[in-house]
Parts: structure tokens; C-alpha cells; sequence
């Protein structure tokens, strides 16, 4: 057949994942990461015919493990799941131009055979930004822009970088080195990890982040362990005090800007700036293309305009919604709405699907 599913610890895995140059979020170590976070199992696909090639990689999410679903009799479906993206995926297609569409439309027809015929219900997709294979899902249907990522391009090096932050980014570098902030890169040890927890925490309550953007620290420590020297751990210090605690990861070209904690009373050292500044700088050096600084909580925010003072350069971030079986849906929206009334509490819908927001 040409679409070949491949689990987890096959070797295949990491050889199709270099061969197509992907990027982290495709590396069985992050998937194995985001399995500590969600009951799911990792899958590749990859498709081959005679026109070229298409790679992907997705979680499988049982909805069996849900509370509603054990406490429900639902005779009708037979071990539902939901497909969900590690981080930012999507289909990567290795073929000629001129065929590359066609071979999209042929993955998608067995992907989507293979969804119908494997209790699939719904798919929720995050596409990479950077992927080429944006241009071909950008026209289906369920597939809409939701946000937008800001980055730096590091390709012509530092230097030029620096020259697209904003004159107020680019004196706040000079204050924050002058005032006598320093950049660390330091080791995940657990004095470390737990100041990047403490800080991040605080950081999110601050915000008043809804759960599912909280970490632990065993979650981080999991993070460091799995993904060893792709990740990377950055303290900007003043004294003998942290000013920022911030993770980054490496993947294929570029840095992403994950997760930082930040100590409100050192705000005006400006350390949080110079700490980019100084990771943007360790980038180009090291020969990455491209730095990711992300969004904010939601467009325009006080953190996406804090990201903006380092570039104007935004890519726009894809969602694909797609319900497979709508009558699985409904029965399963069913089932968590008179769930929830027993516990006399409303059934939230500012999700897909809803029913996994408890």
C-alpha cells in the first residue's frame, strides 16, 4: 500500500524524519515527550507512489481514557479516537512542483481512508509555519488561519538581524548589558530546572493562563531528558538574582522560543531583552536560519508586541478542523453534556472537539 503507518520505536522513524529535513516536532523524542502530557500514541505516516512522497506525524488520542466515556455506555462506537498534532506538523510532500499538488490530494484520499476505517472522529492539525506543504493545505476546506508566529531571520547573520529590532529593543540590549545582566547558558540540573518551574508558575498566574499552558516541573525535567542537546536552558541574571528563566529548542534550521518565567521585580533590567538578543546571536553563529519568538496569548497582546520589538517578520499559523464522524461527535458531545450536568457544570465549547476540555 503506499501509505505506510509507523509506530514509534520503529527505526524507520527517525530515518524518514532526517531524510525529509524536519523539523523537532516531528522527532520521536518530542512525541515521547507529549505522550507524558496526554494518553496518545505516536504515528507516522508515509506516503509513496510514482509521483514523489509526503511524511506527517500525528498523535492518536483515545477517547476511552476520557472520564465521561467510562462513566457512559456508548454500545455504538468502537474505540474512538482523535488525531491531534505533537506541536506544529503537517504534511511534508517531497515531489516535483508540478506533481507536488497531486501527490498531496493522493495522501490526503488515504489518510482520510485510513481515519474512516480506524475510528477516527475528529483531526486537529496545527501546521508548521515553515513547511512547504503550507501552499496545498492552506486550500482545504476545514484548514483556516488562526495566528501568526513572529521570527527573526538569522540567515544573513546577527548583525543584520539586530538592525530590524525596533530602536527601543535595540537601547534596552545596551541598558541591560550596562546595568550588568548577564546571559547563562546553564545545565538542566535541578537547582536550574527548578528556578525556570518556580518562575514559569508564577509567571502563567500572573497572566492567568488557562491550564492547559501550565507546566511542572517534572514536565520539564522530562523535557531536558528527552530531548538532551535540542534543548536548551537560558538564565539572564543580575547579581545573584534571575531575572528570566527561558527554554529553547533546536530543530531542523531553527531556535523556537518555548517557554520562559520571568521575576516581575527585575522587569526594568531589561533582561528578558538582552536574553533574546544574546540567543538570537548564539543562532546565527551556530548557523541557524531562522529564530521563532511565537505569538502572545492571543494577537496584539502586551507579549506579541513585546515579540514584535525584535522583528516585523510574521508567518501566518494554519488549523485544520475536520470532523470524520459526525455521528460519533454527537453521541460523544451527548455523553459529556449530561456528564457535566450531573456534576452541575456547564459544558464548555471554545474547543475542538469539546468534549477533551474538562
Amino acid at each position: 500500500m503506499p501509505l505506510d503507518v509507523v509506530a514509534i520505536e520503529d527505526n524507520r522513524w527517525p530515518c524518514l524524519v532526517q531524510s525529509f529535513g524536519a523539523d523537532i516536532f516531528y522527532q520521536r523524542e518530542y512525541c515521547k515527550l507529549q505522550q507524558k502530557r496526554m494518553p496518545a500514541l505516536p504515528l507516522l505516516f508515509h506516503y509513496h507512489d510514482e509521483l514523489g512522497e509526503v511524511m506527517d506525524v500525528v498523535m492518536e488520542k483515545q477517547v476511552s481514557s476520557l472520564n465521561f466515556y467510562r462513566d457512559a455506555s456508548l454500545p455504538t462506537l468502537q474505540n474512538p479516537a482523535d488525531i491531534v498534532s505533537a506541536e506544529y506538523n503537517g504534511p511534508i510532500v517531497r515531489a516535483d512542483v508540478k506533481t507536488a499538488s497531486e501527490v498531496f490530494r493522493r495522501f490526503r484520499s488515504s489518510l482520510d481512508e485510513y481515519y474512516r476505517s480506524h475510528g477516527v472522529v475528529t483531526e486537529f492539525v496545527r501546521f508548521h509555519p515553515f513547511q512547504s506543504a503550507i501552499d496545498h493545505v492552506r486550500e482545504m476546506k476545514e484548514c483556516v488561519s488562526v495566528s501568526e508566529v513572529i521570527y527573526i531571520d538569522l540567515s544573513q547573520g546577527y548583525e543584520t538581524a539586530k538592525h530590524g529590532y525596533r530602536k527601543g529593543h535595540r537601547a534596552a540590549v545596551t541598558k541591560a548589558a550596562g546595568v550588568g545582566v548577564n546571559i547563562r547558558f546553564v545545565d538542566p540540573s535541578e537547582e536550574n530546572v527548578g528556578r525556570l518551574t518556580a518562575l514559569y508558575t508564577d509567571t502563567m498566574r500572573r497572566r492567568n493562563a488557562v491550564a492547559g499552558r501550565t507546566r511542572s516541573h517534572d514536565f520539564f525535567e522530562s523535557l531536558f531528558r528527552c530531548l538532551g542537546k535540542n534543548a536548551l536552558l537560558v538564565e539572564a541574571q543580575l547579581g545573584e538574582q534571575c531575572c528570566v528563566s527561558a527554554v529553547f529548542l533546536l530543530g531542523w534550521g531553527h531556535v523556537w522560543y518555548m517557554f520562559a518565567g520571568t521575576n516581575p521585580d527585575l522587569k526594568s533590567s531589561e533582561g528578558g531583552i538582552l536574553l533574546l538578543d544574546r540567543v538570537a546571536h548564539w543562532g546565527a553563529e551556530s548557523g541557524y536560519s531562522t529564530f521563532v519568538l511565537g505569538g502572545g496569548l492571543s494577537l496584539g497582546d502586551s507579549i506579541y508586541s513585546f515579540k514584535r520589538g525584535f522583528s516585523y517578520l510574521v508567518r501566518p499559523v494554519f488549523q485544520l478542523r475536520k470532523v470524520h464522524n459526525a455521528t460519533a461527535l454527537n453521541v460523544l458531545m451527548e455523553a459529556k453534556t449530561s456528564y457535566d450536568a450531573k456534576l452541575a457544570r456547564a459544558t464548555h465549547l471554545n474547543y475542538f472537539p469539546p468534549y477533551w476540555l474538562d
